[in-house]
Order: structure tokens, then sequence, then C-alpha cells
């Protein structure tokens, strides 16, 4: 279980990924992005009963991107909520361009089972400093956690697809 578990954590984390190398004065007010996201995370699963569980989680990673939010880093937490073998993921990132600056993404998963493959997440922004202070944004991620071999117990990796839009003040 603790394996699946990992997929569920992962997909939190995963969910959620935006990154920056433009400076404030390169952006455009708003656009459209694509990228890639990578992770490494811890999880801890606490069993209710055999059908119902709950999972933290605490990632670190990186995304790449074609434009607005290249070359961010990661720092995510959340959870899972697990019943009947089925997950739904949720928390939030903090992301730091090359500059310094930062925002807050929010993420939430479908509901999916932990042995998939890949399953779907999507995030919003919830404000930032710098370049993003006002920012807003929408991003669907595909994730991809159980199509790479187990890591140690109680770890995951992760690997993300992602497509959004962003508009500034």
């Amino acid at each position: 279980m603790t394996h699946k578990c990992t997929l569920a954590v992962s997909t939190l984390a995963i969910t959620v990924s935006f990154g920056l190398a433009a400076m404030a004065g390169e952006l455009p007010k708003e656009g459209t992005y694509k990228g890639t996201y990578s992770a490494v995370g811890t999880f801890k699963v606490n069993q209710v009963d055999k059908d119902h569980a709950f999972s933290t989680l605490d990632e670190t990673g990186l995304q790449l991107t074609d434009g607005v939010f290249d070359h961010t880093t990661w720092h995510c937490f959340g959870g899972s909520e697990i019943i009947k073998g089925q997950a739904v993921d949720q928390g939030h990132c903090i992301a730091t361009d090359l500059a310094g600056d930062k925002f807050v993404s929010k993420f939430i998963s479908e509901k999916h089972a932990l042995d998939q493959k890949t399953f779907t997440v999507t995030a919003t922004c919830e404000g930032g400093t710098g370049k993003y202070v006002g920012m807003t944004c929408n991003e669907t991620d595909i994730v991809r956690g159980n199509e790479f071999p187990s890591p140690p117990e109680g770890t995951y990796v992760v690997y993300v697809t992602l497509s959004g839009t962003y508009k500034l003040p």
C-alpha cells in the first residue's frame, strides 16, 4: 500500500507546477505556457481502517517551460484522502524564480486509483511577491508517478507535463 500511496502523494505535489526566468519588465501581461515538472518527495500514510487512510507529503521539484515560469524551483506540501483504493490529492506549492520572486500555487487532483499510471491535477495561483503580485493562473497537469520503478519506502518521484494560462494585473 505504501507504493500506491506514494503515487497518490506524488499527485499532490505534482500537481502543482509553475516557474519563471523572465524578469518583471519582460513578462507579457497575459499568455500561455507549456512545460515539465520533476520532483522527489517523502510521504507518510496514516491508516484509519482497511478502507480509509490519509497521507501527507513534502516535495521539492523543478520546472522548465517555454516562457513564463521557466527555471523555477518548488516546495510542495499537502495530502491525500484514500477511500477504498481511490485518492484525491490536494495541497500548495511555493515557487521561486531566478530573480527570487515567489508565488503560491494551489492544486487538487481528480479522483484516481492509487496504482493508476497517469492522472490529472488542476492548479491555480494564489498570490505572490514582486512581479507575481495580483497574478492569476490556471494550469492542467498530467501526472506520471507510477511509470517509474518504486523508490525507497516512504519516498516518491514524479514527472509532470503541464500547460496553462496566466494574467497579470
